[in-house]
């Protein structure tokens, strides 16, 4: 009987000391995989928004700013400095690097507010 418990412990022993088989690590690997492709498009949709929603707050206050120089002037301001903002290195945010008041170049009333990356 002692024989036995001797070879039923040395198989549970062996049985511990078994680790994942290479077919489950794969199947694991391959679960995270779709996972992080699932994830990565979702995460990107969001930093664009916040890209988007960053640029409509910092423009806001110029656009009140603008109607009121356009209101009193009639005319659009050709720079920051003449629409009495800071200057554009001075409007930033965590995704906009500055923001420009140019005069429009098109004819008839419009204020144009044009996103550009300049990186690429």
């Amino acid at each position: 009987m002692d024989l036995v418990n001797k070879k039923e412990i040395k198989f549970m022993l062996q049985q511990l000391k078994q680790g994942f088989t290479l077919i489950e690590m794969m199947v694991v690997i391959a679960i995270v995989s779709i996972m992080a492709t699932m994830a990565i498009p979702t995460y990107q949709n969001v930093i664009i928004r916040a890209q988007i929603n960053e640029a409509m707050a910092l423009t806001d206050e110029l656009t009140k700013i603008i109607s009121a120089h356009y209101k009193i002037k009639k005319e659009f301001p050709i720079d920051n400095d003449a629409a009495n903002v800071p200057a554009p290195e001075h409007l930033i945010g965590n995704y906009v690097t500055e923001i420009r008041i140019d005069k429009c170049p098109c004819k008839g009333k419009s204020l144009n507010f044009t996103p550009c990356d300049c990186n690429g």
